[in-house]
């Protein structure tokens, strides 16, 4: 049966959930000691609550968003993330890195392999269309490496907690969408509609980044540089 361990506080006291195929019959315990169970994923989405010996409230939720392939478990102690759960600012800034990598990669791979079909093709003796047809090519192939590899420069800026970062990200993605849709344009080729929503849910998982990141710069402020309402 599957496992996931975490430590709850600074006391390290181990919080284990044992669960069957697609989060079924979740056993929850804290430190050997079993504290109650979730019997399916419905009911985790939903949330349940936990009282531990000492007072404090344990509490899991099941998010899943619309966009995503993979749902997210939230862990909070009294209130506050457990680390190694996806309610861990510092976990979603992970996740936003590797995010950053992979469309950055992605894009300069892309750009590398359009810009090596349109140096092999542009000697060819072909009418004017589809020359048209090869610059629009050269075009994307630019866009794609300047895209991605200002993405893989800034996700580095965003492990490193720079929220600006994210937001330069983000802007590069409007970018990026204005060009392909100009190029596509100015060549008489259809922009095609799932890639441009795709880009569009890029900008949403970023956003969420940039807030993980604020919430962490948050906790780190100051004491007495905080704003008492």
């Amino acid at each position: 049966m599957p496992s996931k361990n975490f430590v709850l506080n600074d006391q390290n006291d181990k919080l284990t959930l044992n669960y069957g195929i697609y989060f079924s019959n979740i056993r929850v315990s804290v430190n050997g000691e079993e504290i109650g169970t979730i019997p399916n994923r419905a009911a985790l989405k939903r949330g349940q609550e936990f009282i531990l010996s000492n007072g404090s409230k344990l509490y899991l939720k099941l998010y899943s968003e619309w966009y995503s392939r993979k749902s997210e478990l939230h862990i909070l102690l009294d209130g506050k993330p457990v680390k190694g759960s996806m309610a861990d600012p510092y976990m979603q800034v992970r996740r936003i890195f590797m995010f950053m990598l992979l469309i950055g990669g992605i894009s300069v791979v892309s750009g590398l392999s359009q810009l090596g079909l349109s140096a092999a093709l542009q000697d060819f003796d072909v009418d004017q269309t589809h020359n048209i047809k090869f610059e629009g090519m050269h075009s994307f192939a630019l866009v794609n490496l300047c895209i991605g590899s200002g993405f893989v420069i800034l996700a580095f800026f965003t492990k490193r907690l720079s929220v600006n970062a994210v937001y330069a990200a983000m802007v590069l993605l409007l970018i990026s969408i204005s060009l392909r849709m100009y190029i596509s344009f100015q060549i008489g080729q259809g922009l095609a509609s799932f890639g441009l929503i795709i880009r569009v849910l890029y900008i949403r998982i970023m956003w969420r980044g940039a807030e993980a990141i604020k919430s962490i710069k948050a906790e780190e402020e100051p004491s007495y540089l905080k704003i008492v309402e």
